[in-house]
């Protein structure tokens, strides 16, 4: 199990999502803990992307069809969560 850190995008980002909708609080909070346990796991749809200003190696889970969490490695084990979003907003 990996311990998560949250950036402060991250932070930004989830507050504004949580001031709408509670459902979707609920489907990133289950995603964070699927991250945390098991970042691979076939559920997730976890795979490498590009975000602008980030030069490091940084993967998007899928929270559902339309809302993605990037996060990326820090040290063996801990992981950072730098966005979350619709896919525009992630990967921009």
């Amino acid at each position: 199990m990996y311990t998560i850190a949250l950036s402060a995008r991250f932070k930004r980002k989830f507050k504004k999502l949580g001031r709408h909708n509670f459902q979707l609080i609920q489907k990133i909070e289950d995603t964070i803990y699927l991250i945390k346990t098991s970042p691979f796991d076939n559920s997730l749809g976890t795979h490498k992307v590009n975000i602008k200003g980030i030069s490091e190696m940084v993967f998007a889970s899928e929270v559902d069809g339309e809302y993605r969490i990037a996060w990326n490695f820090r040290g063996e084990n801990e992981i950072l969560l730098i966005s979350v979003g619709t896919h525009k907003e992630v990967y921009n």
